[in-house]
């Protein structure tokens, strides 16, 4: 799980900063199915999208001060980033094991 935590300091404003955690995270099959679906889509279409935006804005000239080039950038950030989190959490599904790897007598 991604927590949010904010920081102040000399005055400034608050930043924001992500503190992944190593915690396991139970999911339902459900919410597991749903969680490798939508990888498979950002992975898949959404990532290649987001690479022919950057090509096309590319050819519009002048990186310096080509909003397109800036926006489909910012917006590969973004994706990769909501891949980065997905990826943690199913990360994070996998390793839920049983603790000592044998049954509990139920006696």
């Amino acid at each position: 799980m991604i927590r949010l935590e904010t920081r102040t300091g000399s005055g400034r404003a608050a930043n924001l900063r992500s503190v992944a955690t190593d915690k396991p995270e139970p999911l339902t099959q459900a919410q597991k199915e749903q969680l490798e679906a939508e990888l498979a889509e950002l992975e898949g279409p959404r990532r290649a999208e987001a690479v022919q935006a950057i090509a096309s804005a590319r050819s519009f000239g002048d990186l310096s001060e080509n909003f397109e080039y800036h926006a489909a950038k910012n917006e590969q950030g973004l994706l990769e980033r909501r891949i980065t989190m997905l990826r943690d959490r199913h990360h994070r599904r996998g390793r839920r094991r049983r603790r000592h790897g044998h049954r509990r007598d139920t006696r």
